[in-house]
């Protein structure tokens, strides 16, 4: 989730969340505006440095900006670049910010995959799939919350009724999120975020690399 904070007048407030809705929305980007002020008080108490990935402040005609970037896709290196534009705010002003290519942007497209087990159906947000594992006919979907559902449908089923971006399969009996993983410890294992390991075959070693390069021109993994 790409999560902004915006600063300025009720008008100047109201034409940036315009532009950048739609240019966001344009380029598939899950967003929300979390807060708007124009109390400076409050916005330096409320949500200066409190975990945002976009601050906008706009002040005499001028947006000035802070756009959280990581060094890499495990979320956990990061650092702020700022910048200014002029108001009103313009979609090729945003087009010349590292916006585009942001982790939380490109990472999962954020569908939707369904799960149903009987009169039950889950309804899960891609980001939110950790990893898959298949065990004694039955497949796990682990969630990042540490929620598990369980259903009888293949790895393959599974794999087809996935937008097939961003995810990749490491193993017979394992398909995960590329982007939960934390490092890879060894050519034959990676440590996911939640400090799962899980095991990499031969040509789930090379699936990893594959799903790297694809995920940083934003086309499936799988065709």
């Amino acid at each position: 989730m790409f999560k902004i904070v915006l600063y300025g007048s009720t008008a100047e407030r109201k034409q940036m969340k315009e532009v950048l809705s739609q240019h966001l929305n344009k380029n598939k980007v899950r967003f929300e505006i979390i807060y708007e002020t124009y109390d400076s008080s409050k916005f330096i108490k409320d949500s200066l440095f409190k975990g945002f990935n976009l601050y906008m402040i706009c002040r005499n005609k001028t947006i000035s900006y802070m756009l959280k970037i990581y060094n890499n896709y495990n979320l956990q290196t990061s650092r702020y670049v700022s910048g200014t534009v002029e108001f009103p705010l313009t979609y090729d002003a945003l087009d010349k910010m590292p916006i585009k290519n942001h982790p939380l942007t490109c990472s999962c497209p954020y569908g939707t995959y369904l799960s149903r087990k009987g009169e039950n159906i889950h309804k899960i947000l891609h980001e939110e799939i950790e990893y898959i594992h298949r065990k004694k006919r039955k497949t796990f979907i682990h969630l990042n919350n540490g929620d598990t559902i369980e259903t009888a449908k293949s790895l393959t089923q599974i794999r087809r009724e996935l937008d097939r971006s961003y995810f990749f399969k490491c193993s017979n009996r394992y398909m995960i999120n590329l982007f939960s993983i934390n490092m890879l410890t060894a050519r034959n294992a990676v440590q996911l975020k939640s400090g799962a390991v899980i095991p990499l075959s031969k040509a789930g070693f090379a699936n990893y690399f594959k799903a790297l390069v694809l995920s940083e021109l934003g086309s499936k993994i799988w065709k």
